[in-house]
């Protein structure tokens, strides 16, 4: 029996909620939309995504805003679905930017982009975090705007309490303030995601949670590749491995004495699901697993007593890469401009082959706090 719609976008949408995320996967996602928007008959769909989505919840689908319903008709149609006014608002946000503008209003000649709903922001952050927990463990820093600024640092982990004997005079200890400089806030373009002006126009399929994750996916991978990079640029140099493409038990006991105990209980691992992997399988000379399978509370597995997290972006055990972090990675702050996520809808460009086509942006970049000596998060490299 032929797939319908509704099963190819209900597979689609399975994907993409999974805990992790390959260029296999995405390929696929792309294929099943593509697949999806070739089915000419839009009554063929039922609300599968969405009806899935709100089960996992445990409840009924809420009815949408009025936002969400000026989003999503905004989503199908295009700026002639919004009135004047809210033609003319497009893109007035501390988001836009002038390049921006100009190369968006080719697609609908409107500039700028529309700022998404809170569903669609909503959404969009769920995904982000699970393909890249960098995202997830990071402290969020929201600006106003795009304009250098600073965030500031209180490094504390060489003082110490003392007793002061009774009438003695207390000592002073100067705090130690610094501050994490940012540069002007870059924007991230998401690449375009184009569907059948059929599948946008079918009510019954949920277009913009589809999109929301497509456009996540992707901006973990280009932004978190970049989060990773200046992490580990930042960090301190741990262990490097003895070998180029594996890693031992002791090496990994090594790491964890490699930053001050004052980080240690926020402190995590940080690598990719494929180094976990082959972690979990190190064996003694007694055949039994070095590191037995264990989860916390939360359900997130453990290693050596310390949650681990993933990301894609991490190196792999390859000669000369950086493979695994360990520390307290919420030092790491992930600046974002408030109401930066923005997304166009390009309908006259693609009208002539009768699809939309849609574009997200979002300003972001990062940094971690460091002052003095002690660093919060040290690397394991592999030998080169």
């Amino acid at each position: 029996m032929e797939p319908d719609r509704s099963s190819l976008l209900a597979q689609a949408s399975s994907i993409l909620q999974k805990a992790s995320y390959t260029r296999e996967d995405s390929a696929k996602v792309d294929s099943l939309i593509a697949l999806a928007s070739a089915m000419a008959d839009p009554t063929d769909l039922r609300r599968a995504v969405n009806a899935s989505r709100q089960a996992e919840l445990g409840r009924a689908p809420l009815p949408p805003s009025g936002r969400d319903q000026r989003f999503s008709a905004y989503m199908r149609r295009g700026p002639d679905a919004l009135t004047e006014e809210e033609r003319q608002q497009i893109g007035s946000g501390e988001g836009r930017r002038r390049g921006i503008k100009g190369y968006l209003g080719v697609g609908t000649g409107s500039s700028g982009g529309y700022l998404v709903p809170q569903s669609f922001a909503d959404r969009f952050e769920s995904i982000l975090k699970q393909t890249d927990e960098l995202f997830s463990l990071a402290m969020m820093f929201e600006t106003k705007t795009g304009s250098p600024t600073g965030y500031p640092i209180l490094d504390d982990t060489g003082a110490a309490a003392a007793i002061v004997a009774e009438q003695g005079a207390s000592t002073e200890t100067d705090e130690v303030f610094a501050a994490l400089s940012f540069g002007q806030c870059p924007t991230w373009r998401s690449g375009t995601v184009i569907v059948s002006v059929e599948l946008a126009a079918d009510s019954a399929f949920d277009l913009e949670g589809l999109t929301a994750g497509a456009f996540a996916i992707r901006f973990a991978r280009g932004v978190g590749a970049a989060y990773v990079a200046t992490l580990l640029s930042s960090a301190a140099l741990g262990i490097t491995a003895a070998s180029p493409t594996a890693i031992a038990g002791d090496e990994l006991i090594e790491l964890t004495g490699e930053i001050d105990s004052a980080y240690l209980p926020n402190a995590s691992f940080l690598m990719q699901r494929a180094t976990f992997l082959a972690i979990s399988q190190l064996v003694g000379s007694s055949g039994n697993f070095l590191f037995p399978s264990h989860i916390d509370g939360a359900g997130r597995p453990t290693l050596l007593n310390f949650p681990v997290y993933f990301s894609p972006s991490m190196g792999a055990m390859t000669a000369g890469l950086k493979s695994v972090s360990f520390g307290d990675h919420s030092k790491f702050v992930r600046r974002q401009v408030k109401d930066s996520l923005q997304v166009r809808t390009l309908v006259e460009l693609y009208a002539a082959s009768g699809k939309i086509g849609y574009l997200a942006y979002l300003r972001a970049d990062g940094g971690l706090l460091l002052s003095g000596s002690n660093i919060p998060v040290a690397y394991l490299q592999q030998a080169a």
